[in-house]
């Protein structure tokens, strides 16, 4: 799609112009509130980076001002419009724009957001092949290019915390499609049968904005779906350009208070906040990813073990980090697997690496060639709550492994029972706690 030229008596020199689509797949709603000074450069970049999804633009044009709708009707061409008289909120004017939508899909995308190339296309491939995914996210960047938000979670006290927020842009800590508490609605892809199936937004209870988005993803898991998100998709964000400091501070206690009284039994079962625990933070991620089973897999190399990595995902049952002590881990192939590299400030082995974390993982599964095994040479110390592996063959379905020291007279016999016990001991010990015969 290209910029068109305007004729020449027209004062305006260029038009942003979109394709009329017959049958788009993707709706995209922009909502542009009074003169929404950011909407063109928003638009611009649509035009330039969508790419070759079939798509429709619709702008809600909420108590716009007469610049905003000058700039509308004399610059742009093929958006489809709704005005508004007065101010009906953010969740109002998202619900006006689904009412018109045709897309498979309805994407909000903030009026100060500028999309990066291939935007759209990752959201819906990620729908296409999770078919329980309801509502997939983007990665937001402050506009340095630093990470703003990749998915976010929910506090028991009903805050909310942006995952990754103030991390390079090149970090690869939180590089993999996984689930979330919520993912903001600055750039957020529903199935349209899904916003349908929920009523879409609650208009009211959070006017005029501010944790409908928080809500509303709740109210899809709560429906049975999930709120995926995914990495190779961008855009830039200038966060809360649209209201000064201490009426934003206002709105967010006012309908966080609303959030925590909706949604008290559901919040009991998120973690609290302790700015105290770094590790906490990553706790949160794990809990809202389902809580699987978290499997370290150490490797030579990358290359060609695409199919062993995803066999010890266990059909979603685990998530995999990956260790490779032989290179930078490049995770663009493996990030819709769900397996993340570990990232560290410099490079580690594999020794120094579960010094530091190995209470993070359940199991440690040596992937290398059985010449480069060298599991003798860890210390026994550093594994004190993960049980330690050697990959030995991998015969259909059943990855058979070779136990290491510890526990080896009650490890069961391959890898996939490892699985189901580390889940059965889980289990045991949460029903435990629930009836206070443990800690």
């Amino acid at each position: 799609m290209a910029v068109a030229r305007e004729p020449d008596d027209h004062p305006v020199s260029e038009i942003i112009a979109f394709n009329e689509e017959t049958h788009p797949l993707a709706s995209i709603i922009i909502i542009a509130w009074r003169s929404a000074p950011h909407l063109r450069a928003c638009l611009r970049a649509l035009v330039d980076n969508v790419g070759d999804v079939p798509y429709e633009v619709i702008c809600i044009l909420n108590e716009p001002e007469a610049g905003l709708v000058e700039f509308i009707e004399r610059e742009t061409r093929g958006i489809h419009t709704v005005r508004t008289r007065v101010n009906v909120g953010y969740g109002g004017a998202v619900n006006l724009g689904a009412k018109r939508a045709r897309g498979e899909f309805t994407v909000l995308l903030n009026d100060d957001t500028e999309i990066l190339p291939n935007w759209l296309a990752p959201l819906v491939d990620l729908a296409r092949r999770r078919p329980t995914a309801v509502a997939v996210g983007s990665t937001t960047l402050f506009p340095d290019g630093t990470i703003q938000e990749a998915g976010s979670v929910v506090w028991s006290d009903g805050s909310t915390a942006k995952v990754g927020r103030n991390l390079p842009g090149e970090s690869r800590r939180y590089d993999f499609e996984r689930r979330v508490d919520h993912c903001s609605g600055t750039s957020l892809l529903v199935r349209k049968e899904s916003w349908e199936a929920i009523g879409g937004m609650d208009a009211d209870a959070f006017f005029p904005a501010y944790y409908e988005d928080t809500d509303f993803c709740l109210r899809l898991i709560e429906a049975g779906g999930e709120v995926w998100y995914q990495p190779r998709s961008y855009v830039r964000h200038l966060e809360s350009a649209s209201t000064n400091s201490s009426y934003r501070r206002f709105l967010f206690e006012k309908n966080q208070r609303v959030f925590v009284e909706r949604w008290r039994d559901r919040l009991r079962s998120h973690l609290a906040f302790d700015g105290e625990d770094p590790k906490m933070f990553d706790e949160a991620v794990w809990r809202a990813m389902g809580s699987p089973v978290r499997v370290l897999a150490v490797v030579d190399d990358i290359l060609g073990t695409d199919d062993l990595l995803a066999a010890l995902q266990a059909g979603g049952r685990c998530h995999v980090a990956l260790f490779s002590e032989a290179r930078v881990v490049d995770n663009t192939r493996l990030s819709a697997l769900g397996i993340g590299p570990v990232e560290s400030g410099e490079r580690l082995c594999v020794n120094d690496h579960l010094d530091l974390c190995a209470s993070h993982y359940d199991l440690v599964v040596d992937c290398r060639d059985r010449e480069s095994r060298a599991f003798d040479a860890i210390d026994a110390g550093c594994i004190r709550s993960a049980v330690l592996l050697t990959l030995d063959s991998m015969e259909g379905d059943d990855l058979h492994v070779l136990v290491g020291a510890q526990r080896t007279s009650r490890s069961p016999s391959n890898y996939r029972n490892f699985v189901d016990t580390i889940e059965h001991s889980r289990g045991t010990a949460s029903g435990e706690r629930e009836r206070g015969s443990i800690g």
